[in-house]
């Protein structure tokens, strides 16, 4: 998307990069338990939901690239609050009705308070290195997320 809407060049190192960004996300997907799962129908949702998440996110990074002259990222972190606000209360009657809608526990309203707090903190800081840099050189940084989510999941949660 970098290539075509910011003429951004694509040259043999990020070419590579890109192998590699894909081929983990490979290696994470797990496309050969495909095969042997019995609730690939219940998944397959998610995985859309993932690959949606990586286009828009894309797209996201690229048009932020292309405003950030002529709009401060405070000013793009306040739309961007109100659009999550927005898409947040519409999206309340769609909610599975057998989680409740408020948190019932102190940990949880703990947690759910810290998870506010580093979406925040990883948008502003996601603006400011847009603004400041290549959408292509942020991705290809931000795909370390790949490998940080997959030991945490280990090691703390215990999950493969």
């Amino acid at each position: 998307f970098s290539h075509f809407v910011l003429n951004d060049r694509c040259n043999i190192i990020r070419s590579i990069s890109t192998v590699f960004l894909v081929g983990g996300v490979v290696l994470i997907f797990q496309p050969y338990k495909f095969v042997m799962l019995d609730s690939f129908e219940e998944d397959i949702g998610g995985y859309f939901m993932a690959i949606g998440a990586l286009v828009l996110s894309a797209l996201g990074s690229v048009f932020t690239k292309k405003i950030s002259s002529n709009l401060s990222k405070q000013m793009i972190a306040f739309i961007l609050g109100i659009a999550i606000t927005i898409v947040g209360f519409f999206s309340i009657p769609f909610q599975d009705p057998s989680i409740p809608l408020l948190p019932t526990d102190g940990l949880v309203w703990g947690i759910a308070v810290v998870v506010a707090i580093l979406g925040v903190l990883q948008q502003f800081c996601i603006i400011g290195a847009i603004s400041k840099g290549c959408p292509t050189k942020v991705t290809m940084v931000r795909a370390l997320q790949i490998v940080f989510s997959f030991s945490i999941q280990i090691l703390y949660f215990h999950e493969k």
